[in-house]
């Protein structure tokens, strides 16, 4: 996989976004928003469903994974905030578990 221009970004989703009650699926977060999905933090804890099956609710914190062009604008369409940047790259394995284990740890 080239992860040329990728990033990843920790975001909410805002009690006001078009993702709420809807699924990956629904939203075609990939074809429509260029978004891959990565994990989903929920009441500071693990979801035990399929990410593909999730729907979201205010509150929900994401890791998503897209182009840096384009990332900012996919989450202002799909009404989410994006959190503090901690500067993560995929291609690193250690950061990327680092920082799924704080973002399920920290929501």
């Amino acid at each position: 996989m080239d992860t040329e221009g990728l990033q990843l970004i920790e975001a909410v989703v805002r009690n006001d976004s078009m993702m709420i009650n809807r699924s990956v699926r629904q939203l075609r977060l990939n074809h429509q928003f260029g978004l891959h999905l990565v994990a989903v933090a929920r009441d500071g804890g693990r979801l035990k469903q399929r990410l593909r099956d999730i729907r979201f609710k205010n509150g929900d914190v994401l890791l998503l994974q897209g182009s840096e062009n384009e990332i900012s604008d996919s989450l202002a369409s799909l009404g989410c905030l994006p959190l503090a940047s901690r500067e993560l790259h995929l291609g690193q394995p250690r950061k990327l578990a680092v920082s799924i284990a704080i973002l399920l740890w920290r929501s």
